[in-house]
């Protein structure tokens, strides 16, 4: 593109260029600014810690060789463990990786958990890592969902509690 120099030698665009680069710009905030949802971000990161707080609970659950607790909520997750070997009752503070002592995942206003089995419930991981439910048994395959502008949902295996 040819530049017009003006009377002290500097360069300049066009009136032509000018208007096509609003143009460009105008219609990139048309398609783009709509797709920048807020709750769409809530979503997506509220999914990916619950996920990772399951996926951290299966392994400190063999890692302790103790029972670690799962309780889902609707707006939450909180991950304790039992700090006797063959105890159900989880009666101590797991502590994230972050270092955050309890252990607590809070999804943001609008954003909600789903569960099959339903919730409000907990389930444990025992020492091999593999889920069972309150009263002892294998736990059944367990879909969560995370409900916001979508929804998006990770299963727990009933047999090696492997968490996808």
């Amino acid at each position: 593109m040819r530049r017009h120099r003006f009377a002290g030698g500097q360069a300049g665009f066009t009136l032509v260029e000018l208007v096509v680069v609003v143009i460009v710009v105008a219609i990139l905030a048309v398609v783009a600014i709509p797709r920048l949802n807020p709750r769409a971000f809530d979503n997506v990161s509220f999914h990916q810690e619950a996920l990772a707080a399951m996926r951290y609970a299966q392994k400190e659950a063999i890692a302790k060789r103790r029972n670690v607790c799962v309780t889902v909520a609707s707006t939450s997750v909180t991950v304790r463990f039992a700090r006797l070997e063959a105890s159900t009752t989880c009666d101590a503070d797991l502590t994230s990786p972050r270092g955050a002592t309890p252990f607590v995942i809070t999804g943001r206003p609008g954003v909600t958990l789903t569960a099959t089995p339903a919730i409000p419930g907990t389930f444990y991981f025992d020492p091999l890592g593999r889920p069972f439910d309150a009263a002892g048994t294998a736990s059944p395959q367990r879909t969560i969902g995370i409900t916001g502008d979508a929804t998006r949902t990770f299963l727990i295996e009933p047999e090696t509690g492997y968490v996808h």
